[in-house]
């Protein structure tokens, strides 16, 4: 029985850091990679647009 436990708790310990850092990444990154290119809308401070449009 204890053998078991031990079994189970290391299991979860290595796996599921990793799956969750995973997941977590591919949203983040996705959400990061939407900003920097598809912006909906510019705000204009002065005589420039924020973010300011490709040349």
């Amino acid at each position: 029985m204890l053998l078991t436990v031990a079994i189970d708790l290391n299991f979860w310990t290595v796996l599921l850091p990793p799956a969750a850092g995973t997941v977590i990444g591919y949203f983040t990154n996705d959400i990061a990679i939407n900003m920097l290119f598809r912006p909906y809308k510019a705000i204009y401070l002065a005589i420039a647009a924020y973010p300011s449009p490709p040349a």
